[in-house]
């Protein structure tokens, strides 16, 4: 979760931000552009965005901003995005732009024209499947280094109005009891890098300390202690996370599953912008490659050593406020972190949800039972309401059971409605990775949050 959004009249805080989702987003910060820069150093110019023939709405995109698409319909007429740095090629000294469209590198596609306003280079938004724009949340970044060596990253959160449909998950699931139940939680309330630049999440800890309780319940499958490795606050350093994967690494067989849940901070590293990261308590925020996990080591990791198929991951991780110093405050961040994990996800085949797209704020607040939003629907979802649950409004059968597909379709439908669609879950599900999660007919009374 990111920040406090608490329920007072209804008012939000996000992540100790008084903005609106209209205000230009924080990004560049994190970078250390807003550092005092030497004097011999010009500030740096604007990065704007231009979808050619597309109308006057879509001519020009400003740097850290946000914009509405046509309906999903008209994405098929968006053949090329233009980014224009006002830069000359001389200001870079050598060093390459990256773009990336939805998390994917654009390069590849990419075509560079060195104009007398500066350098332009086109996207083509059709040629390569993996470099697209869709329904529902876009981001394209951009990032370089001048001949000052400064760093220097933009985002364009680009948003539809309807969202592509996912498929219909298959009407079966591998059944819990094939195997035996792992899992790994993580929250960080706190951390020892404390302060402006990294505020505290409200419920991270106390969400994280629920969600192990109610897996060693019967209704929660009746997972083993043992089998539930739980790191909260100063215990969550990062050798300490890997140490956990490892022993997953060395425990697991194929028939067992896995279920992940992370609730912490993400970041970007200030050297190296293209670069993502999950955020550990003891995270050096001006070393993040030293200190902090990238974000394709966990999915690359499992894919790569855990022995089982049955992966299930929840992440509820967002964008630190501010890493990185000078520039005037602006709104909230974007935060593309659990956009990154989502794709990573999907890319190994491997299950997950996670809390928002890109620019989304994950919401918490008493009006959820001191939970975050994300989470209060977890929890109550593995109780038994989303038993049924099917995409598209299917109502499927109801079986005493949760699978990784009725929860994910339920969570995604419900923090969609409770927040006003501000924020909507990512879902990225495989065939293989539809299982059981709960029993919720099993036991007494059931501990979700009311």
């Amino acid at each position: 979760m990111c920040g406090a959004i608490m329920d007072a009249n209804s008012r939000l805080d996000d992540c100790a931000m008084n903005s609106t989702r209209r205000n230009l987003l924080f990004v560049a910060a994190i970078l250390g552009m807003g550092a005092a820069l030497p004097a011999q150093t010009p500030r740096p110019r604007a990065v704007w965005i231009e979808f050619p023939k597309m109308g006057e709405s879509l001519a020009r995109i400003e740097e850290n901003s946000e914009a509405t698409l046509p309906e999903t319909e008209a994405l098929a007429r968006l053949q090329m995005v233009s980014i224009h740095l006002g830069r000359q090629p001389q200001d870079l000294a050598g060093s390459s732009i990256g773009i990336r469209v939805n998390a994917e590198a654009a390069n590849v596609v990419m075509t560079q024209r060195n104009l007398e306003e500066g350098i332009v280079c086109d996207i083509p938004l059709t040629q390569n499947p993996t470099v697209a724009l869709h329904g529902g949340g876009n981001a394209i970044e951009v990032f370089y280094r001048d001949r000052w060596n400064q760093p220097h990253y933009s985002v364009f959160l680009l948003d539809s109005f309807t969202r592509n449909p996912k498929p219909t998950p298959p009407e079966f699931s591998t059944p819990m009891s094939s195997g035996r139940h792992f899992a790994l939680l993580v929250g960080i309330s706190l951390y020892h890098a404390q302060g402006e630049t990294l505020p505290p999440l409200a419920y991270a800890g106390s969400d994280a300390k629920a969600f192990r309780d109610f897996l060693l319940t019967p209704q929660g499958g009746s997972y083993k202690q043992e089998n539930v490795k739980l790191l909260l606050n100063e215990e969550a350093t990062l050798d300490n996370l890997r140490a956990a994967l490892k022993d997953l690494a060395r425990t697991m067989s194929p028939q067992d599953s896995l279920l992940i849940y992370l609730n912490l901070h993400g970041g970007y590293d200030s050297n190296n912008p293209e670069h993502k990261y999950l955020l550990t308590y003891d995270s050096d925020l001006h070393a993040l490659a030293a200190s902090a996990l990238p974000v394709e080591e966990l999915p690359a990791w499992l894919a790569s050593y855990a022995k089982t198929r049955h992966i299930a991951l929840f992440a509820d991780v967002c964008h630190t406020a501010k890493i990185g110093d000078g520039l005037p405050p602006r709104s909230k961040p974007a935060n593309l972190i659990n956009t990154y994990l989502y794709h990573a996800f999907e890319k190994h085949d491997l299950a997950s949800v996670e809390a928002g797209e890109g620019g989304q704020i994950s919401q918490e607040g008493s009006r959820w039972g001191e939970h975050g939003v994300f989470t209060y629907f977890l929890l109550k979802g593995l109780a038994g309401e989303a038993d049924g649950t099917l995409s598209e409004g299917r109502q499927g059968k109801l079986d005493g059971k949760v699978t990784t597909a009725e929860l994910f379709f339920y969570v995604q439908k419900n923090v969609q409605q409770a927040t006003g669609k501000k924020q909507y879950p990512l879902i990225s599900l495989s065939a293989g990775g539809v299982f059981d999660l709960a029993r919720p007919a099993a036991g007494a009374a059931s501990p979700a949050p009311r």
